[in-house]
């Protein structure tokens, strides 16, 4: 038993560091894209690339390149518009010491393909792939699906599953907002989603209906999500999110600001504030909290980013250890198209208890 709380833990950064959102950086605005339709087919950023997203990660993410190297599979199989074909293979190596044991595991948390199909007014988009149940075990199953319109350049509508829109929506689902707020790994819901994206708003407003296949995700809720942003001065970002949700055991509220901002061509930081007010259904009983999260980032050459991370949580104030604060450190490498690497340290700290867990972790992606 004293290994449970380690064995816990590390479990829940496995799945946890395999994003769905694969391949999304919000940090991208400081080259100048504004949104994330710039490299992928979804409004929110993550998932399949379009060509102009491959090219990018060929000129400006990758440390050496070459003509053609970003191409689905390398151009073995020809891949033309309006198909666009993608994939990720995640593998998970980590440490976690906690104040009682110590844990290791090797893990592959993904391994999925997707398929879409792009024309100027719809667009259709489906991965399939494993899903990482624990222990080894993985079942067959599909992250993502959904069928989208558009009523203009500025205007579309998707319906089907796929990550909600809230915050900077930034790739790693470790940071104390996502995995605080229940939006950790696995948490894909069936949504309707209307977007306007313009040179300067980005609006995102989804109504989540749930779940089609309960076990498929750990989201449960029912609400809406709205997100916000305002793009401004070539390289900056600040927005507004609010997302109201109820399950069988509550109703909450979360709302705050978030930015992305360019310190300069090099320096980064992404950073998100939100406060949440939840009622118990059972009890009535209510809490009002909050959760942020900050990174800062350094390009210190082509394709390596040195990231440090600042974290508070205490979204229940009333109840004993909900108080903890994070903070980290890495190095994020994009050696050639299609690999990304990620060496970390995390450190979590209970304010109350004083009980704290260590994560060391290296992250390897590969992207189809």
């Amino acid at each position: 038993m004293k290994y449970l709380a380690a064995y816990l833990f590390l479990f829940s950064l496995c799945l946890s560091t395999s994003a769905t959102n694969a391949f999304a950086f919000p940090e991208m605005i400081r080259e100048g894209y504004a949104n994330c339709t710039a490299c992928h087919l979804s409004p929110s950023g993550g998932g399949v690339l379009t060509p102009y997203g491959r090219e990018l990660s060929k000129e400006i993410l990758s440390t050496w390149s070459k003509d053609g190297e970003q191409a689905y599979i390398y151009g073995l199989a020809k891949v033309e518009e309006p198909w666009l074909l993608g994939g990720d293979i995640r593998w998970l190596q980590a440490l976690v010491n906690t104040s009682t044991a110590e844990t290791a595991r090797s893990i592959l948390m993904q391994a999925d393909a997707e398929f879409a199909y792009n024309s100027k007014s719809w667009a259709v988009d489906v991965s399939l792939g494993r899903q990482e149940m624990g222990r080894g075990q993985g079942r067959f199953f599909s992250r993502r699906y959904y069928v989208m319109g558009r009523f203009s350049d500025q205007l579309s509508l998707r319906a089907g599953r796929f990550d909600k829109s809230f915050g900077v929506n930034e790739p790693d689902h470790t940071t104390l907002v996502r995995s605080g707020l229940g939006f950790a790994q696995d948490t894909e819901t069936v949504n309707a989603e209307l977007a306007w994206l313009d040179e300067q708003w980005a609006v995102n407003l989804t109504y989540v209906y749930g779940q089609f296949v309960p076990e498929w995700s750990t989201a449960r809720d029912q609400g809406f999500a709205l997100n916000a942003s305002y793009y401004f001065l070539e390289s900056q970002k600040v927005g507004l999110g609010v997302y109201q949700g109820e399950d069988t055991s509550r109703t909450r509220w979360a709302y705050g600001p978030w930015a992305v901002l360019s310190l300069n061509k090099k320096l980064f930081l992404l950073s998100e504030f939100f406060f949440q007010n939840q009622t118990t259904k059972a009890t009535d009983a209510k809490a009002t909290g909050f959760v942020t999260s900050h990174r800062l980032g350094y390009e210190a050459h082509p394709g390596v980013v040195a990231f440090l991370t600042a974290e508070r949580s205490d979204l229940t104030p009333r109840v004993a250890n909900s108080a903890s604060d994070a903070w980290g450190l890495g190095v994020q490498f994009f050696p050639r198209p299609h690999f990304e690497f990620v060496g970390a340290f995390k450190r979590q700290m209970v304010l109350d208890s004083k009980q704290f867990s260590n994560m060391f972790y290296l992250l390897a992606h590969y992207y189809l």
